[in-house]
């Protein structure tokens, strides 16, 4: 029988090929490899090489094998026609290795790459001691006497899957004839790595690695907000990377520590209004709550000094942009958007440091230089294509080197460089755009609350965690008021098909709420939640000259697109004598004011009678997918409203018939919230 010992990567191949298979071996040299499988496990072989020595040999060995060049393709071999393609100790001589695995991966069902190792230490002593050129650790030559080859390392090699997207399931790494277990430590001890990538990860999936997964993890204001929160994101970080047993693929996203966005943006208002003592407070309460931080959880003295420069630099900028908003007297968003994106900027190096004093191999990327954005400041939209190319490029190989990626939420900057802010909340949305980019497979949002509820716990007492919620649903509650997620966060999420899950930085064994694509089995679960949004201004426009004249509708709302309000509700009375809407309350007085320019003509005739606004309504929603194909969920609304003797102002069901949402006067909001957790039994464990 034919000996492949003397190749110890040929061994670890042939054990990982099952008999009676169909194998292609590419680089097949004189055909060892071939002649043991074809005697030890009956394989059905063919062989492509070079050299027509190699060849010849080959075939009076009684094998089959063609000459060729592998840099031309495999053409001639049809889709998925063999059961293993191998590649041994071949890769480094490829012009276009890209071109070749792809080529591989086309015609095998499995497909085997081993590589010397140029990375073993031997060959690291030869060039910094020696000052030679290292030879191939399993097959030495001599540089002169060498086929064109190019040096590669187990750790090039897993940065190239990665890059290329290219999905690994296995890898055995070998000193000699020895494997050597340790991934990190295979990097200088192996001499050589076998590898088997199977497929070209798709669009919508970061590749694999073994146990690799790629995660984005956002950690809210109340996950950071104190020393033990942030001991408990250690644990937490750590423990997913521990899980993920080939190569960690992690990006934490950070929220600015509780209470710190609030507290900017106050003091930016206060700077408008030149109240220089309340400014000098907000940098002394941010010195104060970073630097207890910096001292508790970063056990390097010299890390400690930098940030701790670091922080001083940041509060002597933030103090001169206050500074000229008072002299100015006006706060634009632009300024506005720099002020409150400092939070961020801060907790996420001080975040870096504190997981990588906790044993986390961690690095900082600065936000501003990764989410490209437009400049409508105060709620930026990403420019997604070279958000991608950015995150592609600055990421990608941080996390191909086994570190877990830190970055701030919530900011990010134009073209020109221009600070600017994803709207309130925003850190959600970060996750979200830097999971689309880098294709993960799970965006994690953790938070002080054990997934999504049925409905605010602080309302209703008995509300309980959902284990399921569909897109759809989710980015109804959060839309209307559910306050776990960013509502923008679903809509990247869903374009590349990425799993979402929230879950408690305090519970963290616990499921949370997965976020799902299953329509099916949401028809199944009837009304999920029942979700109150607050601080809200319902707009009336009434007139009977309204009645059968034509845009009347389309003027009112271009007004409102001109002043950028935000409509959440409309409704509109049959006799068409009035059209109501619902606002946010901060920007109704804009709204009202806005509709009076515009229609000032037919209310000097009396046209139209009044436009006014009411404060005093809550908006409630009862959310569910079955409500489409469930009759009679909106009667059962009402019944049971009616039956607490709860009035319903106004009544709208959305075009995705997803949610029915109604209007109550504030001091129903509860009660009615209540009602309808009742009337849907949503604290039984449904679903």
């Amino acid at each position: 029988m034919h000996d492949v010992r003397a190749r110890p990567d040929l061994t670890a191949i042939a054990e990982l090929v099952t008999e009676g298979s169909r194998v292609l071996d590419l680089g097949c040299g004189t055909g060892e490899l071939l002649a043991y499988l074809i005697e030890a496990k009956a394989i059905r072989g063919t062989g492509i090489e070079l050299h027509e020595e190699a060849v010849m040999d080959c075939v009076g060995k009684g094998l089959t094998v063609v000459q060729g060049n592998l840099n031309d393709g495999l053409e001639d071999y049809p889709d998925q026609s063999v059961d293993y393609v191998i590649l041994s100790q071949t890769l480094h001589y490829l012009n276009r290795p890209v071109g070749v695995l792809q080529e591989m991966m086309r015609v095998g069902r499995q497909v085997v790459v081993s590589l010397p190792n140029w990375g073993h230490w031997r060959a690291r002593l030869d060039l910094v001691l020696k000052g030679r050129m290292p030879e191939a650790p399993i097959l030495p030559e001599p540089w002169h006497g060498a086929r064109r080859w190019q040096a590669v390392t187990i750790a090039d090699f897993l940065e190239f899957c990665l890059i290329e997207r290219i999905q690994v399931v296995d890898s055995i790494y070998l000193a000699g004839t020895r494997p050597v277990k340790n991934p990190s430590a295979a990097k200088w001890r192996a001499t050589t790595g076998v590898r088997t990538p199977v497929e070209r990860a798709s669009g919508s999936r970061f590749p694999l690695c073994g146990d690799f997964k790629m995660i984005v993890m956002k950690f809210g204001g109340t996950s950071v907000g104190s020393v033990d929160a942030l001991r408990q994101v250690a644990v937490i970080v750590r423990r997913e990377l521990d899980a993920q047993q080939t190569r960690p693929g992690v990006v934490v996203v950070t929220s600015a520590m509780s209470g710190v966005t609030d507290l900017l943006s106050a003091a930016a208002q206060a700077a408008a209004n030149a109240d220089h003592d309340r400014t000098e407070a907000t940098c002394s309460r941010l010195r104060t709550q970073h630097a207890e931080v910096t001292e508790t959880l970063v056990d390097d003295a010299d890390v400690r000094w930098r940030l701790t420069a670091e922080l001083e630099e940041t509060i002597r900028q933030l103090r001169r942009v206050l500074d000229s908003i008072a002299v100015l007297g006006e706060l634009t968003p632009r300024g506005n958007d720099w002020i409150c994106g400092t939070g961020e900027q801060v907790m996420a190096p001080l975040l870096t440091e504190v997981l990588k004093s906790a044993g986390v191999a961690a690095v900082h990327a600065n936000a501003r230089s990764l989410i490209v954005t437009d400049d409508n400041f105060g709620a930026a939209e990403p420019l997604v294509s070279e958000t991608e190319s950015r995150c592609q490029t600055q990421l990608t190989p941080l996390l191909a080197q086994g570190r877990a990626v830190v970055t701030g939420g919530f900011i990010g900057s134009t073209f020109d460089g221009l600070h600017t802010t994803l709207g309130r909340g925003g850190s959600d949305y970060s996750a979200a755009i830097l999971g689309a980019a880098l294709d993960a497979d799970e965006i994690q949002i953790w938070t002080d609350v054990s997934g999504v509820k049925t409905a605010d716990p602080k309302v209703v007492p008995d509300a309980r965690s959902l284990r399921e919620i569909t897109f759809p649903e989710i980015a109804e509650l959060a839309y209307y008021g559910a306050r776990v997620i960013h509502p923008k966060t679903v809509r990247p999420a869903i374009r590349k098909g990425i799993g979402l899950r929230v879950l408690n930085t305090f519970e963290p064994d616990h499921a949370g709420t997965r976020v799902i694509a299953d329509e099916q089995r949401a028809r199944q679960a009837g009304i999920k939640a029942i979700s109150a949004i607050r601080d809200m201004n319902m707009i009336m426009i009434e007139g009977r000259g309204m009645i059968g004249v034509p845009g009347i509708a389309a003027r009112a709302f271009r007004a409102v697109s001109d002043v950028n309000a935000n409509v959440l509700m409309i409704s509109q009375s049959s006799s068409e004598q009035s059209i109501c809407f619902v606002v946010p309350d901060d920007s109704a007085d804009m709204v009202i004011n806005a509709l009076r320019r515009e229609f000032s003509m037919e209310l000097d005739r009396g046209y139209i009678e009044r436009i006014d606004g009411d404060p005093d309504i809550v908006i409630v929603a009862a959310v569910g997918q079955a409500i489409r194909h469930t009759p009679g969920i909106a009667a059962r609304v009402f019944s049971a409203l009616g039956d607490a003797r709860i009035n319903v102002v106004s009544i709208a069901q959305g075009a995705s018939d997803t949610m029915i949402s109604l209007v109550v006067v504030r001091d129903a909001a509860d009660a009615a919230v209540n009602t309808l957790h009742r009337a849907f039994n949503l604290a039984q464990p449904t679903g």
